[in-house]
């Protein structure tokens, strides 16, 4: 393919399937230019949450486009429509799953266009009560702005140059166990809340916010127990932290339920919603929290031409309506159930992770769990075994018309993600492909 009038650092040459040229998509398959068709296990990284051209949301957004799409200021009915809608989704979760939510009181919430916005604006809410740094996850990813890429592990120093990062980001380890390690993933977690214990007695007075995703996506798909973030998010209580949820990805369905950090029983302070709000059709986020905290700014402190645009309301609107009121959530976390379980009886058990609608193999781990391969030499480490094993898996599957996301810092992980509204017959065929994918690396074929 060429791309002659595209600059190159907008390229994802990481990505396996970054060359193929997309025509159309529905449900939750794509065909490219060329014609050919693929069932889509990425869907935008949640951001297709319903798949391609949902009925429901292209109906919406048609009957929208004739009607109203954008007004000078943000002001509109469905604007406030979407507020209320938002706050209500909100506190249904608080009711079901998050016993420490039920004294925040009256919700507010703070419409954007984009999760690096949404978290921008959070961090300036948090930092409005509270100056000081952010604690942050080591795998945290929470945008590429000028602001997010501080927040998050990219390596903003390439074009930033030199920056003030250290006095920004305190970062802490999520936990998590190496490759072919029998060490308990328990272990690891007391280990990265004494940390954090560390830190908040050294450092409590430079410190602002926790900002933390309730699992790890776009960094590797790492997954944590609910009690472990229970125990992190009331040491940072204790020490008057301003807590901040990324939901940006794993929430509104992917884990398993509308509000992650409910499902695994703590509040935040500021959730962040984005991707999966806009239906994978408009760009939407939002920040929500008590308006005790969302009032911290005066007007006129921030300002977005295209937040809360009447086009982008009614969208979100729509998606919010199909995730509660049909079993979407509820099926899709219980395919990924017997995927896991499919994937399990084939591939190392210790290599397939996951949690709800999220699921991931570990092909280093898959890798050191098995003989040794006759093309395997012996100063090739299992990490880099791993990561020639993804791409390889990830390439026959896409022959096969399958697309997944080849994940981690070292590009050795796979993480299968589709819509929500995937069929249990395609979700058995992603299960049988990739076992035979498995099988075929394994043998040295």
């Amino acid at each position: 393919m060429t791309r002659r009038f595209r600059a190159s650092g907008t390229l994802r040459l990481h990505d396996p399937n970054q060359d193929i040229e997309w025509s159309k998509g529905s449900g939750c398959v794509l065909w490219d230019s060329a014609g050919n068709k693929y069932l889509d296990c990425v869907s935008g990284y949640s951001a297709n949450v319903l798949g391609h051209c949902h009925p429901d949301l292209v109906a919406a957004l048609t009957d929208q486009a004739t009607k109203l799409n954008f007004t000078t200021g943000g002001e509109s009915c469905l604007r406030q429509q979407f507020e209320e809608r938002l706050c209500d989704v909100v506190s249904h979760s608080i009711s079901h799953h998050a016993q420490e939510c039920r004294s925040l009181g009256n919700l507010k919430a703070w419409i954007s266009t984009t999760g690096a916005r949404a978290i921008e604006i959070a961090w300036r809410i948090a930092f409005r009560r509270r100056p000081g740094g952010l604690v942050t996850f080591d795998l945290g990813y929470h945008g590429r702005s000028i602001a997010t890429a501080y927040a998050s592990d990219t390596a903003q120093q390439d074009c930033l140059m030199s920056g003030p990062s250290h006095e920004v980001r305190y970062p802490i380890l999520f936990p998590r166990v190496e490759a072919g390690s029998n060490r308990p993933l328990q272990e690891a977690c007391n280990e990265s809340l004494d940390a954090f214990q560390k830190l908040l007695q050294t450092h409590s007075g430079r410190l602002s916010a926790l900002l933390i995703e309730p699992a790890i996506g776009s960094r590797g798909y790492y997954f944590a127990p609910a009690d472990y973030y229970q125990r992190l998010v009331a040491l940072g209580r204790e020490h008057g932290l301003v807590i901040i949820s990324d939901e940006i990805q794993m929430g509104l369905g992917r884990l398993g339920g509308m509000i992650a950090s409910h499902l695994q029983a703590w509040c935040p302070d500021l959730l962040v919603l984005g991707k999966a709000l806009g239906g994978g059709m408009m760009p939407v986020s939002c920040v929500i929290g008590s308006s005790e905290i969302m009032d911290q700014l005066r007007s006129g402190y921030e300002s977005e031409t295209f937040a809360g645009s009447p086009l982008a309301c009614r969208i979100a609107i729509e998606t919010l309506r199909i995730l509660s009121s049909t079993r979407v959530i509820e099926e899709s976390r219980s395919l990924h159930d017997e995927l896991r379980l499919g994937l399990a009886s084939a591939l190392p058990r210790s290599s397939v992770a996951g949690l709800g609608s999220a699921t991931v193999i570990d092909l280093a781990d898959a890798v050191m769990h098995q003989p040794t391969r006759g093309t395997q030499s012996a100063d090739c480490s299992a990490t880099g075994m791993g990561t020639i094993a993804a791409y390889k898996i990830a390439g026959q599957l896409r022959e096969n018309g399958i697309l997944v996301h080849v994940t981690g810092s070292q590009r050795d992980r796979i993480a299968i993600i589709p819509p929500l509204n995937i069929c249990p017959a395609e979700m058995s065929r992603v299960t049988a492909e990739f076992v035979n994918a498995w099988r075929n690396f394994a043998q040295g074929e």
